[in-house]
């Protein structure tokens, strides 16, 4: 239920986003010096000094071949990188440009670094019940405490022992519930029940746009139509049921109704406002016009994404500065009123 939370503490540990660039950097350069994939990693593996998250990327590399299966196949195992990451590197393979895509993964987009981006971002629902959680603790605690000096001649005072029971098993039972219920909510494929967390989904929502039009601009270069390059997506993005459910539902509507490929990417692949862009940028749909207009939605949903990251760092320091000074103030309070006990007696 909590995985995606788990799966991003275990990325920050393991192999943050410098060490998955270097990795990427490193694969790169073995590639274009003329290794295969496999071997590169197991190169990489025998090198001393690397992080760990990176030897461990390596050793799994190199040992999907023996075992049989897709390189790709065993990193993405590992859990350590993203979804687009390795739906990336599947492109990559699929057509060829092993190279080229290792290298756009070696050379991402400018983000805001460290655990904002990693952490905070993409898990804004589950920070946000743990903060009300928080809340709810804190006010319940202060009432107990307040009814409690007060005595038993306070007419709450029965009323508070019956909640000072209760609320435990509230928060207990209630808090996991809430969770579960974002959780689903989060996975359903309903638009009227996802419009429910879209704020806390327009972060994780840009990153998806801008890596489908980094896979859509490589597969239209090497001749791929749209139908083509929404059933590769279906199947690289299988965990992401959201996307893999619009993607073929845009698949179905492009085959069987002839709709136009923007238009069937509107409201699901994409947010409504770069699918009407995208068609703007591929007038009467000339075909040799998809590449540019990919690469430019990218580079403008990389803009938009940037500017909301700076919104939640701006709103996250505050916060953070809100909590110091907050801190500050109770340990001066604390202080005066241990000088005024000790004045008393």
């Amino acid at each position: 239920m909590n995985s995606r939370l788990v799966v991003s503490l275990r990325r920050m540990a393991l192999l943050n986003r410098n060490d998955r660039v270097l990795f990427y950097r490193l694969l790169s350069a073995q590639v274009r010096a003329g290794l295969v994939v496999p071997r590169a990693c197991r190169e990489l593996a025998a090198l001393d000094g690397l992080p760990r998250g990176i030897r461990m990327l390596a050793e799994v590399g190199g040992r999907s071949e023996l075992e049989g299966r897709p390189v790709i196949e065993g990193l993405a195992g590992t859990g350590l990188l993203p979804d687009e990451d390795v739906a990336m590197l599947a492109v990559a393979r699929e057509y060829g440009s092993i190279p080229e895509g290792l290298d756009r993964l070696a050379n991402p987009e400018k983000r805001i670094p460290g655990i904002l981006d990693r952490v905070v971002a993409p898990n804004l629902y589950y920070l946000m019940v743990l903060c009300m959680l928080f809340v709810i603790v804190l006010y319940a605690s202060l009432f107990f405490e307040q009814v409690r000096l007060d005595g038993s001649g306070n007419p709450l005072y029965e009323a508070s022992l019956t909640l000072q029971f209760w609320t435990p098993l509230l928060l207990f039972g209630g808090g996991p519930l809430l969770v579960a219920a974002i959780w689903t909510v989060k996975r359903s494929t309903s638009e009227p029940l996802r419009k429910l967390t879209e704020p806390f989904d327009t972060i994780e929502r840009l990153r998806i746009g801008i890596r489908f039009c980094q896979m859509a601009a490589m597969m239209t270069h090497n001749g791929a139509v749209g139908t083509t390059i929404l059933e590769f997506v279906a199947d690289v993005f299988r965990s992401n049921r959201y996307l893999r459910h619009h993607a073929l539902k845009a698949h179905e509507r492009i085959v069987t109704e002839g709709t136009r490929l923007e238009d069937a990417l509107a409201g699901g692949v994409l947010k409504a406002r770069y699918a009407t862009l995208l068609k703007g940028l591929v007038p009467g749909r000339a075909f040799e016009r998809y590449e540019t207009g990919y690469r430019t939605l990218a580079d403008v949903q990389q803009q938009m994404l940037e500017r909301r990251l700076n919104n939640l760092r701006f709103i996250f320091n505050l916060a953070l500065l809100g909590g110091c000074a907050l801190g500050f103030v109770t340990i001066i309070e604390g202080v005066y009123a241990l000088q005024d006990s000790l004045n008393t007696h």
